[in-house]
């Protein structure tokens, strides 16, 4: 139903209404850090004991020994069990492909790109229906590999 209340049928009115519902849903302002989070980020000691160097083979080996297998793959059609099958050159690969990015402290655009997932959530009607349906991104599986490296 549109904002109108009446019955959409036609799949181009459909998807219009589903543009407008995600649009609005995913492009929020951003949200500024409060003075007292800002000020108490300078003033907190810095943590030696995190490493802050590019990622080793062996954190990008352990971070592909934490991908879950069976899950959907990305964007990119890569499943996870694709990169946890991988030999060390695969490893040595990757963390090529990471470190200058890491080094650089820039994420490549492709892999800010996923595939948005709506998720129908309980029992609605009419307009309810938009505001029941939860949505999930679907990373390029990259990234989770790059952001277990990181965290």
């Amino acid at each position: 139903m549109n904002q109108a209340g009446i019955l959409i049928s036609d799949k181009k009115g459909k998807l219009q209404c589903w543009k407008k519902h995600f649009s609005l849903l995913l492009n929020r302002p951003s949200a500024f850090p409060s003075d007292e989070l800002q000020q108490g980020a300078a003033t907190t000691p810095e943590n030696s004991d995190v490493s802050c160097a590019s990622p080793s083979e062996d954190e990008v080996l352990a971070a592909l020994g934490k991908l879950k297998i069976g899950k959907v793959p990305g964007i990119c059609n890569i499943a996870p069990e694709m990169l946890k099958a991988g030999d060390p050159s695969m490893v040595s690969w990757l963390t090529s492909l990471f470190r200058p990015k890491w080094e650089k402290e820039q994420v490549p655009e492709d892999w800010k790109r996923g595939i948005i997932l709506p998720f129908y959530k309980g029992k609605a009607s009419g307009l309810q229906k938009l505001s029941r349906h939860h949505s999930f991104v679907v990373p390029w599986e990259g990234v989770r590999s790059h952001c277990a490296v990181e965290g």
